[in-house]
């Protein structure tokens, strides 16, 4: 679903649709897909979107990734990385 809504964003900037691109683009942010919020970045620095804007997408980045975080899974990494420095 997100990398739908990333590549619609795409379609219509490439039509010059750029608000409609920039709407993609926030909900993909705000579902965790990193190249969304890349998008969202280029067009503040373009001054194409405003700072809430891309404050909104951070957010919902953010939030997204953590809660595709789980504690089981930070454990298992960190028992990993303590198995690699052994």
């Amino acid at each position: 679903h997100a990398q739908s809504r990333f590549y619609v964003g795409q379609l219509a900037e490439e039509e010059d649709l750029l608000d409609i691109a920039l709407q993609h683009w926030l909900i993909a942010a705000s579902l965790g897909l990193k190249e969304a919020l890349d998008e969202v970045k280029k067009m503040f620095m373009r001054n194409l979107a405003t700072k809430a804007e891309y404050e909104k997408a951070l957010r919902g980045y953010h939030d997204a990734a953590k809660e595709m975080s789980s504690r089981d899974r930070d454990e298992a990494a960190k028992r990993n990385e303590a198995t690699e420095k052994n």
